[in-house]
């Protein structure tokens, strides 16, 4: 699934239906660990926002066995509630969830400026 070497220890659990990714401007990354219910609290906050950029979110689970916040996300991202992608970081450790967010971030959004 994943052809670029510097995501290797990612795997992409869910993706919006319809996502543009050459209009995406902004991109927030968001790592989870085994706390799904402020995960989807963080979301719902995301889903109010107003603005005039185009952003998709990257949801970053940490857990890549128990996988809570990665299940939790997928029926907002599937649903089409938010633009973005959900993925699991393999690679323990908050630093790693977050390059892998990042990463993923310039892999797939090759556009994006903030």
């Amino acid at each position: 699934m994943n052809t670029h070497p510097a995501v290797a220890a990612v795997s992409i659990v869910a993706r919006s239906p319809g996502l543009d990714i050459e209009s995406i401007e902004c991109v927030v990354t968001l790592p989870t660990f085994r706390r799904p219910e402020l995960l989807m609290e963080t979301l719902r906050s995301l889903i109010g926002q107003e603005t005039s950029r185009r952003f998709a979110v990257i949801v970053m689970d940490n857990d890549a066995e128990g996988r809570a916040g990665a299940d939790a996300a997928r029926t907002v991202f599937e649903g089409g509630a938010l633009a973005g992608l959900v993925i699991l970081a393999h690679e323990r450790g908050n630093c790693s969830a977050y390059n892998a967010g990042w990463q993923t971030a310039l892999v797939s959004f090759p556009n994006f400026r903030h």
